[in-house]
């Protein structure tokens, strides 16, 4: 994943890890077989949703320089209170509706992380003049 960041840059490797996310999500609910929703929710939504939390990882590094540790802390603990707060939210639309509407309203969640991933905007380097 930090090879594809490197490559085509932060912003585009979540949005695109996020619009995959979102779609395995989608194609999931309307899954015909077991196998199908193993190779695509399991293993193509699985590295999608990867290039959208190590993308997300990897550019705390640029914004923050003093502060590196507390901020990344902070943001791995987000991803911990996330799934804290998500398995209730998907428990209860599973049990008041089924599984496959559940999946489209996960799937219209992820797709936030696209809106999101939007606002990663790339940090300039400044130019330091040298005091002769």
């Amino acid at each position: 994943m930090s090879g594809l960041s490197n490559q085509f840059g932060i912003r585009p490797v979540v949005m695109g890890g996020a619009i995959v996310t979102s779609a395995t999500f989608l194609a999931t609910a309307f899954a015909p077989n077991l196998i199908f929703i193993q190779v695509i929710y399991g293993v193509i939504g699985g590295v999608a949703s990867g290039c959208v939390y190590i993308a997300s990882l990897i550019i705390i590094a640029d914004y923050f320089d003093r502060l590196k540790g507390i901020s990344t802390g902070i943001t791995m603990a987000g991803s911990g209170v996330g799934s804290f707060v998500f398995a209730p939210l998907v428990q209860g639309l599973i049990r008041s509706y089924d599984w496959k509407f559940t999946l489209i309203i996960v799937s219209c969640i992820m797709f936030q992380c696209c809106v999101l991933g939007a606002l990663l905007r790339p940090i300039q380097p400044t130019l330091q003049l040298k005091k002769e």
